[in-house]
């Protein structure tokens, strides 16, 4: 197999092999790559709610995304799969602001092994690395997902941001505005399901 695919208007080039497809079960060894991805792409994924007041809204960024689907593939079961995707030198910038939200760095990756279609206790996501420049602070933390049936998950965000500064890289409510320093320091650990267990 090598053929070229468009998901939601974004290129994905798809290769490997996929045999014994008139069998119950097929054999499937692909890998799923975006070349030429950039930052804009990603953040069309993003809810619009989220990204207020995107029109004007500029990025730039490397992008990189691989994906890859190993083993048998069934009515009952699901083969492996594992991605790991990066974003280095991005920023964003809103139209009319003269800041941009910069130098931001995202590391991360997704992995679930061949197992039986409903199977309990398995799969990780994880961001390993996540950094972003507001103005002249910066944020850091990093999260990770274990057990996607039972999600336990753990997070850690440190920084600070000076409330006066946001107004030059967000686009504010008119008659918003903001004063003072925040540091922020997040650790976060426990069960999704079971927010009482949250520490």
């Amino acid at each position: 197999v090598d053929r070229f695919f468009l998901l939601q208007g974004h290129g994905l080039v798809v290769t490997g092999t996929a045999a014994k497809l008139t069998e119950a079960t097929m054999m499937l060894d692909l890998a799923v790559n975006a070349p030429g991805a950039q930052m804009g792409q990603v953040l069309s994924l993003v809810p619009p709610e989220l990204l207020k007041k995107t029109d004007g809204l500029s990025s730039m960024g490397d992008v990189k995304f691989t994906l890859n689907v190993k083993g048998p593939s069934n009515e009952t079961i699901n083969p492996a799969t594992n991605c790991v995707f990066t974003i280095s030198n991005g920023s964003i910038q809103y139209a009319k602001l003269p800041k941009s939200i910069s130098k931001i760095v995202v590391q991360g990756n997704f992995e679930r092994p061949a197992a039986r279609i409903g199977a309990a206790g398995i799969g990780r996501f994880a961001v390993d690395k996540m950094t972003a420049a507001f103005g002249a602070d910066e944020i850091a933390g990093n999260l990770s997902m274990t057990d996607f049936s039972d999600p336990v998950i753990a997070a850690s965000f440190n920084g600070s941001l000076n409330l006066s500064e946001v107004k030059d890289y967000y686009p504010l409510e008119k008659e918003t505005e903001l004063s003072g320093r925040m540091k922020i320091g997040v650790n976060l650990n426990g069960k999704v399901k079971n927010p009482t267990s949250l520490k």
